[in-house]
């Protein structure tokens, strides 16, 4: 290498050319303009503060344009302009050939020192990182990733920009030039994806590839147009091979790119994991039988509360495409409205139909046609996602999808046929279709889901059974079931004191629901079983009368709005008997899921040593709680039944009960079972033997694994609506908690564990880590408190005054009353006036204080947006004059340092004298 680089003369011209950057003013304000440009396009913005995401994101993507890249595109052709174009203008390029250095030490110095001055101003850049590490807490390594992403398009446009200065002779002919080289490279890159790799927190082996391969094209041609000035006659062979070995080390490093994007050699440096799927997703996507493609259809202008959204559906994608390999094809559309090309694809192709979102524009609030959906296809065979709904796993979605589609059987699971039916079908007694319940539909999109009638043995080939509402069944239904469970087969029991939404008529203390939903019950038709033989031979007792209660409530939006037998759980720690979730993969990771009018579970003090019984949900432990019975919260009476306002039992020292429970182990059966411990009658050939002795308490053949959870509301198709917070209902810190809910999470996790399906279980309760801008969310849930109590003190205000005015009132009128002087006659009509006249006033009164209370009420929101809105202006302030300060500082330092230095050499011939 020596024999080919002369350290020594290339590190002389790399400290020239950096030096004259460097010891130029205006260096510092070309370093000092692409700062605050960038401060000014990543927190100028209001999307800034409406995605509110610790991230460089407007730097990646401004308005659909790489912001970053953009600038440097600038910035390195302006820099480059006079590298080689000054030496040719000022006539010392001759001069720089004849020093004993070489052609490829001279470019490769000047590229170099180009390469080290927009690095430092990349560095000072970090200025913006800074203030997003004051805001919040950013991924590290995302940052990290998006500056090496950066810094290789740095080598880039370098290299291209040399090329520019070395073809012309005038600095400014060469910016132009080298302004179109980097443009026309950055509009080929963000077509092919250049800097997608590390937007996602990748480091990625193709981008390296690519970036070298374009940065040594462009310095050989560099080099080739130099060393042209000096070809001589004769020397046409050794031009043609340079020239054959630059086209094939092109062609062999856009291969080895390919190759190495193709095969996902990429490292993913975030913190938060964003371009990794969970293991459970690699295993999927290796096991595919057949291609799987993924569409995407996202609304091009998306809605500032659904960009977060957003983002996480296009890394997910293409971090299961880039994984996926030749197995996944992606196709991301971005529709512009309803009618657009691609929004007719979603329509008629996988009847993909926009939402309706209620959408903050600059003419108002006004409802919006969104799409945020996708459909996988393989085959024949097509799986759609109507709506990635806040609450619900973006990776989820996708992989359970990618799974249906792209292996070849679905594992059975049946779901039997109760009085609460959350099949379709065809409902006999309300002779009318039936809608299947939208968990029913979930599973069906993983599962072979089957009805079962428990009037008869389960099949053998049913893999796992969910029982809704078993205590409506009849006695001979539940012996079936007994011995479906007691055999070893995986079960869910979802049993409900209160079907507050399926109706309170299927309540367990109820009677069994009539044939005719519109007579009385029948006292000769079929009556319910007793269900507490097989919950006790489970090892649990169950008050199937009692209802759960808890006051806490996450969402300041639904405080006073819901029932306090709404009960929220919240993850709590404490010891194992008062956490809220157990440690189990059915509940890990869950931070919140919601029970409406639950019961509660108890282990039984006679529970069978052999069985295991695991608290999955309790409540959580720092509310308060209790229950009440279900004759105190309905009224009973003629037609329907009515709810009311129930009398609550508060627990103070009683055990948390469970919500949930998992049951394993070895079950005594609860019903007469052949005895494996008694001896064979003997007998005589040609005798049939007697049956063999039955007891109850038999152990179970096999070992059993039951989930009982007590309410079957957690998984009703009204849970969705809260999912999907239909009509924007709740934003900002209230939307929050539904990213927490983990309903619909539970109820596929149950099912996959019972059945044996395990790889979707962990990528269901894979979250997503929050990196809010903490301290703008402080300021936020402090100014919404302060509003919310001016609010609520110009409301007691208005009604201590309506009341006083209400008050003198009455007192005229009593004081009519009181006059003796008056007969009854007069008194009479005396009041009928004085009250009509006072009425009168009292309306006009009345309608004062209700505007007086709106003005106040719109200045606590006036206040309250200029509290925001004054933090944001600071902000935008500080990320500008950070920047401002420490480079001026600099740039000062440099130059006084650079002012004592030249005093500090003046010869003593030129030193003025004082005399």
């Amino acid at each position: 290498m020596s024999s080919v680089i002369n350290g020594p003369a290339l590190s002389a011209v790399w400290r020239r050319q950096l030096g004259s950057l460097l010891g130029n003013p205006l260096g510092y304000i070309f370093i000092l303009f692409f700062v605050l440009v960038s401060a000014g396009v990543l927190f100028l913005p209001k999307s800034f503060f409406a995605r509110n995401i610790a991230d460089l994101g407007g730097l990646l993507s401004y308005g659909g344009v790489p912001a970053m890249a953009v600038l440097l595109a600038v910035l390195v052709p302006a820099l480059a302009m006079g590298s080689w174009a000054n030496e040719r203008e000022s006539g010392t390029e001759e001069l720089l050939l004849t020093m004993p250095l070489s052609l490829l030490d001279a470019v490769l110095g000047k590229y170099l020192a180009i390469v080290s001055y927009v690095t430092i101003a990349l560095l000072c850049s970090l200025s913006n990182v800074a203030v997003l590490a004051y805001l919040g807490d950013p991924d590290a390594g995302l940052v990290v990733a998006n500056y090496v992403g950066w810094w290789f398009a740095v080598l880039v446009f370098a290299a291209w920009s040399l090329v520019a200065s070395v073809l012309v002779a005038m600095p400014a002919i060469a910016f132009v030039l080298g302004a179109l080289f980097c443009g026309a490279l950055l509009c080929l890159g963000w077509n092919f994806d250049f800097f997608d790799a590390s937007n996602r927190g990748l480091i990625s082996i193709a981008q390296i590839i690519t970036a070298l391969s374009l940065a040594g094209l462009g310095l050989s041609i560099a080099l080739m147009l130099l060393a042209s000035r000096r070809w001589r006659a004769g020397a046409e062979e050794k031009v043609l091979y340079q020239v054959l070995s630059l086209v094939f080390g092109l062609i062999l490093a856009v291969n080895l790119a390919r190759i190495s994007g193709q095969r996902g050699v990429d490292v993913d440096v975030s913190r938060d994991g964003i371009s990794s799927l969970a293991a459970e997703s690699a295993g999927i996507l290796k096991d595919l039988k057949r291609q799987v493609t993924i569409l995407t259809f996202i609304t091009a202008d998306t809605p500032d509360h659904l960009l977060v959204k957003r983002k996480e559906v296009e890394d997910r994608a293409k971090a299961i495409a880039r994984l996926g390999g030749a197995n996944i094809i992606l196709k991301q559309y971005y529709p512009k409205d309803a009618l657009d090309e691609k929004a007719l694809l979603a329509s008629q192709n996988f009847n993909l139909k926009p939402r309706k979102e209620v959408v903050e524009r600059v003419t108002g609030r006004e409802p919006e046609d969104i799409f945020l959906s996708a459909a996988v296809t393989s085959g024949g065979r097509t799986q759609v996602i109507d709506y990635f709904d806040p609450g619900l796993s973006v990776e989820y979605e996708l992989m359970r999808a990618v799974r249906a589609v792209g292996t070849e059987k679905k594992r059975v699971l049946g779901i039997a046929t109760t009085d609460l039916e959350i099949s379709a079908g065809y409902d006999f007694r309300a002779q009318q279709m039936r809608q299947a319940w939208q968990i029913s539909e979930e599973w069906r999109k993983i599962y072979d889901v089957r009805e079962v009638n428990l009037d008869a043995a389960v099949a053998s080939d049913v893999e796992a059974l969910v029982v809704p509402q078993p205590s409506s069944l009849g006695e001979a239904q539940i012996k079936n079931l007994h011995d479906y469970i007691w055999g070893g087969g995986p079960t869910l029991l979802m049993e409900d004191p209160m079907p507050i939404w399926s109706g309170p008529n299927l309540a367990a203390s109820q009677p069994k629901k009539p044939a005719n939903p519109y007579g009385a019950p029948d006292e000769s038709g079929p009556k319910k079983g007793d269900l507490n033989p097989l919950l006790n031979a489970l090892g649990i007792t169950f008050n199937l009368d009692a209802i759960a209660w808890s006051d806490f409530i996450p969402s300041s939006a639904m405080r006073g709005q819901i029932p306090k037998s709404f009960v929220f759980v919240r993850r709590e720690g404490g010891s194992t008997d008062a956490a809220s979730f157990a440690d189990s993969p059915m509940t890990k990771g869950f931070e919140s899921i919601l029970f409406p009018f639950p019961g509660k579970i108890n282990v039984a003090a006679g529970k069978s040593k052999d069985l295991t019984v695991l608290s999955l949900i309790r409540p959580s432990a720092t509310a308060n709680w209790g229950w009440h019975n279900f004759n105190e919260l309905v009224q009973q009476g003629f037609g329907p039944l009515q709810t009311k306002e129930p009398k609550r039992y508060l627990a103070s020292s009683e055990s948390l009960p469970a919500l949930a429970v998992e049951i394993t182990g070895t079950m005594p059966s609860a019903y007469p079972k052949a005895d494996p411990a008694a001896k064979p009658a003997e007998t005589k050939p040609g005798e049939t033997a007697p049956p063999a002795d039955e007891r109850s308490g038999v152990p179970s053949p096999k070992p059993v694994h039951v989930v009982v959870i007590a309410d079957t509301d957690f998984a009703h198709d009204a849970v969705y609506g809260i999912y999907r917070n239909i009509g924007g209902r709740y934003k900002g810190d209230d939307l929050g908690f539904l990213k927490d809910l983990r309903n619909v999470q539970f109820a596929m996790n149950v099912v996959d564990a019972l059945i044996g399906e395990n790889q979707l279980v962990g990528i269901r309760n894979k979250l997503p880590p929050k990196r809010s801008l903490a301290l703008l969310d402080d300021v936020q849930t402090a100014a919404q408190k302060e509003k919310g109590a001016y609010e609520a003190k110009a409301r007691e205000d208005a009604e201590m005054e309506l009341e006083a005015k209400k008050a003198e009132l009455e007192e005229a009128v009593a004081r009519i009353d009181k006059d003796d002087t008056l007969d009854e006659a007069t008194k009479a009509n005396l009041k009928v006036s004085k009250r009509d006249v006072l009425t009168r006033r009292l309306e006009v009164d009345t309608n004062a204080i209700t505007q007086k209370t709106e003005a106040n009420i719109q200045v606590a929101r006036s206040k309250q947006r200029a509290t925001v809105e004054g933090h944001h202006l600071n902000i935008r302030v500080l990320a500008l004059l950070i920047p401002f300060v420490v480079l001026s500082l600099l740039a000062l330092m440099i130059f006084v340092r650079k002012a004592i230095r030249e005093r500090s050499n003046v010869p003593v011939a030129r030193v003025r004298s004082n005399a």
